[in-house]
């Protein structure tokens, strides 16, 4: 019999009087742990054995309070983003203000551990046993003195040594890239159609050679081989010489052909510099009277190494709004980090261009990707003029974001 989450509650009302201890389990995979007669709750795939127990369903929690938890969380992300910009520019491009909880886990769990806390609160539970792998739950849960917590994971992790190793790392890469495509890419002569730029990512939406998500053939494809290597799939110099070999066709340049060893070293300075200016950022982020610092700090980190990506780029964008004369830029992955940049460098290098953002895939009003950077004090840099999206439903849930500030059509 199917039971409500009225019903769910009324159950866990009288199982709180019975079981006096909570058990939070965050794990990955399954490991061979035994407890008796307790209340116990999941946040991730990995399980635990009980017996004589009764299980805390997470929606029962989240249900009331959760929207005012994503309010007050977005608000202290905007009040960064709007703060950072003013040490490093392309800070409200890093791919943590996205928000891609369809990629990352992390953000949903940090609104699980906090809403549970509030609960135990509520419910005066006493005794609490946390066990997990992961890094922000531990953290999280041992600032309290009656969390007994268990850390399954106990490999030292170095990773935030090592982002400016993996610029250089990077930036390497790209010097081959970049030889390579300047190698193997045809020379385009501009024609009326390249004034009408399409952004492509090969081998995305293409078969064969042919380019099918805008079905144009006809006009200019500025294709990105690399990008921030988020949106390619594993991006090794091997696969992306062979797609830069395959990719070859009528009408479609990569950008990295575009890129001067010139400014691939500027760029490079550049990056480094950015991780020296993160010394002036203010990385605590307090929520619920939690500074979850070491979570944020490590994911601006993460995010600006793959921003500082994107630098190599640059010059080359401007060499191209210049060549070809471009006065319409059209793209998909405009929601995403990677076409906020695409966005502002193309409207930095010439105020006559109109940005076409086309949805390509799964779009609604309660997706967060829009939240942070729809309301900052620059939004308007990101945006693009026109959109077309697959049905009318979805034009609204744009406009949910976007308001009246751009036109929003049904895909052509």
């Amino acid at each position: 019999m199917h039971r409500s989450n009225s019903d769910y509650l009324d159950l866990i009302k009288k199982d709180n009087m019975k079981y006096k201890k909570l058990i939070i389990i965050d794990l990955n995979k399954d490991i061979n742990l035994h407890y008796d007669n307790a209340l116990y709750v999941y946040l991730n795939k990995g399980k635990v054995n009980f017996k004589n127990s009764k299980k805390l369903y997470l929606d029962s929690i989240r249900k009331k309070k959760l929207i005012t938890l994503k309010s007050n969380f977005n608000k202290a992300l905007i009040n960064k983003v709007n703060k950072g910009r003013r040490i490093i520019e392309c800070f409200p491009e890093l791919g943590f203000f996205n928000l891609r909880n369809d990629k990352d886990a992390n953000y949903d769990l940090l609104f699980n551990i906090l809403l549970i806390n509030k609960y135990k609160k509520k419910k005066r539970i006493k005794e609490t046993i946390v066990i997990t792998d992961k890094e922000v739950t531990k953290d999280y849960f041992s600032n309290y003195k009656d969390n007994k917590v268990i850390y399954i994971n106990k490999k030292f992790s170095f990773k935030f040594r090592l982002y400016r190793l993996k610029i250089l790392k990077f930036y390497i890469k790209s010097f081959f890239v970049v030889l390579l495509a300047k190698l193997f890419s045809k020379k385009i002569k501009n024609n009326i159609n390249h004034n009408d730029v399409f952004i492509t990512l090969f081998p995305f939406f293409f078969k064969n050679k042919t380019e099918k998500f805008y079905d144009k053939n006809n006009y200019l494809k500025l294709n990105f081989l690399m990008g921030d290597e988020i949106h390619v799939q594993n991006p090794t110099l091997y696969n992306i010489t062979k797609n830069l070999i395959k990719s070859r066709s009528k009408n479609l340049i990569n950008a990295e052909a575009m890129i001067s060893f010139k400014d691939l070293f500027k760029s490079y300075m550049k990056a480094n510099s950015y991780f020296g200016l993160t010394k002036k950022i203010n990385f605590d982020l307090i929520i619920e009277n939690h500074n979850f610092k070491k979570f944020y700090t490590n994911n601006i980190n993460l995010s600006l190494l793959n921003r500082s990506k994107l630098e190599i780029y640059n010059n080359a964008i401007k060499k191209i709004v210049n060549l070809y004369e471009i006065k319409k830029l059209n793209l998909y992955l405009f929601e995403y980090s990677f076409g906020f940049y695409l966005i502002k460098q193309f409207k930095k290098h010439s105020k006559k261009i109109k940005i076409y953002g086309y949805q390509h895939g799964l779009f609604y009003k309660k997706l967060p990707w829009l939240d942070i950077i729809t309301n900052t004090d620059f939004c308007d840099e990101y945006y693009p003029d026109y959109i077309y999206t697959f049905s009318k439903e979805i034009m609204n849930d744009y406009k949910s974001f976007f308001k009246q500030k751009n036109k929003i059509y049904l895909k052509p």
